[in-house]
């Protein structure tokens, strides 16, 4: 479970920014709008090559795609001319017989006349004989000041214009149509130039069609493509959330609304052709408009209309015109900006949550950021050649994603090393030497307190006699003795980087090769065992200069396969120690330096791993242990050297001993006690002798003794 954890919480932040961007929608788009931005302005289509219905076009056909929007704008050079705005509708309607000479395809007014005029029979007469002119509509909000009269004429005109739809109304809060009046509309194509500024005020998205009163009107954008290519108004439907304009496609969200792709920018009008109206009027605009659509509107800064159309957009501000007709060419271009479905992205966060906590457990530090860092900037990449090919994933969510798991993760597993080192610190600082702990701190996953088999070391030692010594003596000299021998000895088992288990009265129970792991840990048990045996004969000097009993004791080590880890009552009392047969083999041979008179001991299998202090052993004899039937071969560890001639001998009279050649194993034994008389292993296989002489030991006998007490 705990390796899960990291996933676990990563897929908690990872729900949590979900739910967050469904609760709080609007301030997740004002971030996402940044990112939307940045790539819009990247890829305004200004240079390479690009792509119309399936076929190449080169930047020449581009700048004549661009071409077929000729701007004709009322300037101030205009307002110079023809006075104060709002001029005489008969000026609109000589424009509209001027400007026939031209042959335009389409001219398209982008002037509201929501109210009639005496001028209007002049202005419809003139659109009635041009018959490619079309007029601007809108729409009014709940609570909108503005408030006029829609008659059933215009209403009927406008309707021409729109398809019946049985679907609620896409905009909220739509209740009312901005009409461009009859006669005016009458023979005129109408389209509406209805925009959705988002919160920032920005304009970002072309809305392009409103549902009002069970139909559904097309925008300008829409109209002014259906008229250029003779697309009558009965091939207008909805297909799902799209809308389908004749053969085309138009990706919407679920407001019908769409991102425009551009292809011209704050930089100025030098992707656009535009003329001004006086210029047309005067003659002084000699050109040719076959084919192209003349898009009459304001931009005279002195009016207070053409200000309000000017728009902010994502590439800089610019006319509501000029902003209409980049969302046009994207109908005529067939490019549209597709946003993935939104289930998308909830995967793609789910998937970074997985990712970056494979990456937790993969790696740690400077990697583990590098590989977040590269994670950040191969989505954000991503996100920008999607949107060179028109395909749109939000980047707000994921890479917040990214930094908030990241970040959180990183937390979360700072806490746990922190936790993990003061675990460590707490457990291990007063039985592990400083630069042990220091290890396990820098890389607390070395401290495995989870139950582990090892091979590792197992040391006992145990004061002789001390029952007797503490019937003697008071029990605060008792405490203080005590005291005083473990401690130098804990200093003797910390040198050597040994584990102190633990104290059982006087005995000491240490560990070599946990928690830290180590390939030597038995030659640092001998080590240790002579260092204990070197500081005891210190005390007894001192023990003696301040005439007091002495203290000693023996020594046993085993090594082998244990199990360590944290053993005890979770959540009330918990020890780091070992368990298993090897450790209690360990215990059992340390009971055996009394019984043969030595100071430390050792089994063969610790023994068998020992290269430098090999030669202060000595095989001494073969022992079945209480509780076990294997026989254990046992070497008494010298803290001083024997004579070479009494190590033969005693090797002889071993070999002799157990062939059952008594008379030679007895002769040789008294030998070597000549050499050592005191010499506890020699006295105890000479005994042995002298007894299997008399009562032999019976034929399956494989020279081993078998210990009747512990």
């Amino acid at each position: 479970m705990e390796r899960y954890k990291t996933t676990l919480l990563s897929l908690a932040l990872a729900f949590l920014i979900i739910v967050s961007a469904l609760l709080f929608p609007a301030l997740w788009d004002r971030v996402e709008a940044i990112f939307h931005d940045l790539r819009a302005r990247l890829f305004i289509r200004e240079t390479g090559r690009e792509k119309m219905e399936g076929v190449d076009v080169t930047m020449e056909q581009m700048d004549s795609l661009l071409s077929t929007f000729v701007f004709i704008d009322i300037d101030d050079t205009s307002l110079q001319e023809y006075g104060r705005w709002p001029w005489n509708r008969e000026i609109m309607a000589r424009f509209i017989q001027k400007i026939g000479e031209m042959n335009p395809r389409l001219v398209f007014i982008d002037i509201y006349y929501p109210e009639t005029s005496p001028e209007d029979p002049v202005l419809d007469s003139a659109a009635e004989e041009a018959g490619n002119v079309g007029f601007v509509y809108n729409f009014l909000m709940k609570g909108s000041s503005e408030d006029y009269n829609v008659d059933p004429v215009t209403l009927a005109n406008i309707r021409r214009w729109g398809v019946p739809v049985d679907a609620p109304p896409n905009i909220a809060g739509v209740s009312r149509i901005l009409p461009t009046v009859s006669p005016i509309s009458d023979h005129a194509f109408l389209g509406h130039d209805w925009m959705m500024a988002d919160e920032d005020n920005v304009f970002r998205k072309v809305t392009e069609y409103v549902i009002l009163d069970g139909y559904l009107y097309p925008s300008l954008p829409v109209v002014l493509y259906m008229q250029y290519k003779g697309i009558p108004i009965d091939r207008l439907h909805l297909e799902g959330k799209d809308l389908a304009v004749g053969e085309r496609i138009i990706p919407l969200d679920d407001s019908g609304r769409r991102l425009v792709d551009y292809y011209s920018s704050y930089r100025g009008y030098d992707r656009f052709r535009h003329i001004s109206f006086a210029h047309i009027m005067s003659g002084h605009a000699q050109i040719d408009l076959t084919n192209k659509i003349a898009f009459v509107g304001m931009t005279a800064r002195g009016l207070a209309s053409a200000a309000k159309d000017i728009k902010m957009t994502p590439v800089g501000e610019m006319p509501g015109m000029e902003y209409l007709a980049n969302a046009t060419l994207n109908i005529f271009e067939g490019r549209f900006i597709r946003s993935v479905p939104a289930w998308v992205n909830t995967v793609i966060i789910l998937a970074i949550a997985l990712l970056l906590s494979l990456f937790s457990r993969m790696s740690r530090g400077w990697l583990n950021i590098l590989m977040a860092g590269l994670l950040f900037g191969a989505f954000f990449a991503a996100g920008f050649i999607l949107y060179r090919h028109s395909i749109y994933i939000r980047m707000a969510e994921p890479l917040s994603a990214i930094f908030v798991i990241f970040l959180g993760v990183t937390f979360f597993k700072y806490l746990r090393e922190e936790l993990q080192k003061k675990m460590i610190r707490d457990m291990f600082s007063s039985y592990l030497s400083a630069n042990i702990v220091q290890a396990l701190l820098k890389d607390p996953a070395l401290a495995t307190l989870h139950g582990q088999k090892r091979e590792m070391s197992v040391l006992f030692s145990d004061v002789k006699s001390f029952t007797t010594f503490t019937e003697e003596h008071p029990a605060e000299e008792v405490v203080q003795r005590l005291n005083e021998y473990l401690h130098e000895m804990t200093d003797v088992i910390m040198s050597h980087d040994g584990t102190l288990d633990k104290f059982v009265g006087d005995e000491i129970m240490a560990l070599f090769g946990a928690p830290l792991a180590y390939s030597d840990h038995a030659e640092r048990a001998v080590k240790t065992a002579l260092g204990m045996r070197s500081r005891i004969r210190e005390l007894h000097e001192k023990w003696r200069s301040r005439g007091q009993d002495i203290l000693d004791m023996g020594i046993g080590i085993n090594s082998g396969t244990m199990l360590v880890g944290n053993i005890g009552a979770e959540g009330k009392k918990m020890d780091y120690t070992v368990i298993g047969d090897n450790v209690n083999l360990g215990a059992r041979i340390e009971g055996l330096t009394r019984f043969y008179q030595v100071n430390i001991l050792i089994t063969e299998e610790t023994y068998n791993l020992l290269e430098r202090t090999r030669n202060h052993c000595r095989e001494i004899d073969l022992v079945k242990v209480k509780g076990k039937n294997e026989p254990a071969r046992i070497y008494e560890v010298m803290e001083q050297p024997y004579p070479d001639i009494f190590l033969i001998k005693f090797d002889e009279a071993l070999k002799a001993y157990r062939n059952q050649n008594w008379d030679e194993a007895e002769r040789l034994l008294r030998e070597t006690l000549d050499i050592q008389p005191g010499d506890g292993p020699a006295r105890l296989l000479l005994e042995r002798t002298e007894m299997f002489r008399i009562t032999p030991p019976p034929a399956e006998w494989d020279g081993s003794f078998v210990m009747k007490e512990k």
